[in-house]
């Protein structure tokens, strides 16, 4: 593995943190300027919906039974695309995008950059590994090669394509917002698509807000009003039990590290450290801890 001082690497990376965290938290009510709505994919007749990626009432999509793995494999001693050893899991509006620069920033990762959706997505899927892999950025052996889609936590076959389709040690990486906060910047992500604008709670009129709550109300209460509505799309993504026990199925704890919006917001270098460890990033030096006090304030 290539050296690199942790001190360069976070410094660097607490000013990538500190611009990507201020859009993920709840008290601005409102999704990234900068992020372009998301294009309606429409499932060919017989596919099945991922969950919580699609609008109410269209078709569901299905797997290949296998993908297509024609194609020649990277002589492990060269630079060459190769399939990824590392995958940011999810979830939706927890913070990934943020883990995912500051690990980027290591000589010794290689980010796929874009959501690939290879495993949540069937028409990407019957593409094959050669395709999925060429998606990923050239590496050396040794390297960590991630990619993040954070469909992949929420949507039930992908556990086991994963486990099937790459190598059995892959380690997961996963962002964990406070479920109700991450329910709620989804909705918010959500108006900003029917809305073609950015929507920010503290900009609307008496009137406005009224008919947003309004809105929200009949998403997340069942027709009776009596319980939650499980099946809004952005509630179901927040009950993270059922999702966590799928992937539990297929891996052990040890291959999964968990870090929480909040520690990823607040104490952004020991969540940077603790993903150096799991990652097996080696690195010269730590910083001290009156140095990583003074940072984080």
């Amino acid at each position: 593995m290539g050296r690199l001082t942790l001190g360069t690497w976070l410094l660097g990376a607490l000013v990538l943190v500190g611009c990507i965290c201020c859009v993920i938290q709840l008290q601005n009510g409102s999704t990234s300027p900068s992020k372009p709505a998301m294009r309606k994919i429409r499932p060919r007749v017989g596919q099945r919906k991922p969950v919580g990626y699609y609008e109410e009432g269209e078709k569901e999509i299905s797997y290949p039974a296998t993908p297509a793995t024609a194609g020649i494999a990277p002589k492990e001693s060269e630079l060459q695309r190769r399939l990824p050893n590392t995958v940011l899991i999810g979830v939706k509006k927890g913070g990934t995008r943020a883990l995912l620069e500051m690990l980027a920033l290591h000589p010794n990762v290689k980010s796929s950059g874009k959501e690939v959706h290879f495993f949540d997505r069937p028409f990407n899927y019957a593409n094959g590994l050669p395709w999925y892999r060429s998606r990923m950025k050239p590496s050396l052996p040794g390297d960590i090669v991630i990619e993040k889609s954070p469909a992949y936590f929420v949507t039930p076959e992908v556990p086991a394509l994963i486990r099937r389709d790459l190598r059995p040690d892959v380690k997961l990486l996963l962002v964990l917002r406070n479920p109700v906060n991450r329910a709620v910047s989804d909705f918010m992500q959500g108006q900003h698509h029917v809305h073609g604008h950015m929507v920010r709670l503290a900009d609307l009129s008496a009137a406005d807000l009224a008919v947003m709550q309004a809105a929200l109300t009949r998403k997340v209460l069942q027709a009776n009003g009596d319980a939650i509505n499980p099946n809004a799309s952005f509630i179901s993504v927040s009950m993270y039990d059922q999702h966590m026990a799928r992937w539990l199925r297929h891996f052990p704890l040890s291959q999964i590290f968990v870090a929480t919006t909040d520690q990823l917001v607040t104490t952004p270098t020991s969540v940077l450290e603790a993903a150096a460890r799991f990652l097996d990033l080696h690195l010269d030096d730590v910083l001290a801890p009156r140095e990583r006090r003074q940072v984080e304030e």
